[in-house]
């Protein structure tokens, strides 16, 4: 798959660090014979919504983290926000997308993208 996670940096968030943009592009397959894509050809991002967990597996609060989600065809973005909440730590956000297939009469297709990017410090 060749889904475009924005940079393959860490994101940093610290006190005060609020609303930083972070993009993420779900790539449809060129053909319907080629798995070249996270999603199957001929489909569109429906709607999404992103999870938050801490890396290491352990459940935390990351209440605040995560706001002003918008779609624009099949890049998805959200604005990463430093909360008190949070522990110090390596987040993983997950990536919920609802697909389309046009053409197709199944129920959409809900698929999930992951990455392990997202540190807080104190």
């Amino acid at each position: 798959m060749n889904d475009k996670f924005q940079g393959d940096d860490h994101i940093t968030l610290t006190p005060y660090t609020s609303s930083v943009p972070y993009y993420f592009q779900a790539t449809v397959a060129s053909s319907s014979s080629m798995n070249d894509g996270g999603l199957p050809y001929n489909s569109s991002v429906c709607s999404f919504i992103v999870k938050v967990r801490r890396a290491d597996g352990t459940t935390a609060n990351s209440s605040g983290m995560v706001s002003n989600s918008t779609l624009n065809g099949n890049i998805m973005s959200v604005r990463l926000n430093y909360s008190t909440h949070l522990d110090e730590g390596l987040y993983c956000m997950t990536f919920v997308v609802t697909a389309s297939v046009k053409g197709s009469t199944v129920l959409p297709l809900k698929k999930a993208f992951r990455f392990n990017r997202v540190y807080v410090e104190r």
